[in-house]
């Protein structure tokens, strides 16, 4: 009796393992469907544009707030991913996030020397890092 159970749990996960891949994990295409969900239920491109007007007035409030959810949402896909090349390229975009957020909370720079910090973070480096984001993810919804 207890071979039977043994046998028929042993297929069932073999087949659950066969459904939702070997490690469990994202493929590339799930992780792009997943990440642009994200990005439209938690309204991110919204928030950045809200954060965008209140930041040409010097408020950083609303950014640093839109920045922390995009750079947690993407930490958040990166360990769902199975795609290493794609996991590399999440979590190399929520370090510059994670970048931007120190610069803003900075309160001894003004607002120009901020923004001009900011800018130079997309270095080439950057964005050979992320570069693969784009080609795994061509239709990711853009951010920010």
């Amino acid at each position: 009796m207890f071979r039977k159970f043994a046998a028929a749990t042993a297929l069932f996960c073999l087949g659950l393992t066969a459904l939702t891949g070997c490690s469990g994990k994202l493929s590339t295409e799930e992780t792009c469907d997943y990440l642009n969900q994200q990005i439209k239920e938690r309204e991110i491109n919204m928030k950045f544009e809200t954060g965008d007007i209140k930041l040409a007035k010097g408020e950083t409030g609303d950014y640093e707030s839109a920045l922390e959810e995009f750079d947690a949402m993407l930490k958040d896909t990166a360990g769902k991913t199975g795609d290493k090349q794609l996991q590399e390229s999440l979590i190399s975009a929520a370090g510059q996030s994670t970048s931007a957020l120190k610069i803003l909370a900075d309160d001894s720079s003004d607002f120009k020397a901020q923004m001009e910090s900011i800018s130079e973070l997309n270095t080439a480096s950057q964005q050979q890092n992320t570069e693969y984001l784009g080609t795994a993810c061509p239709n990711l919804d853009s951010v920010g």
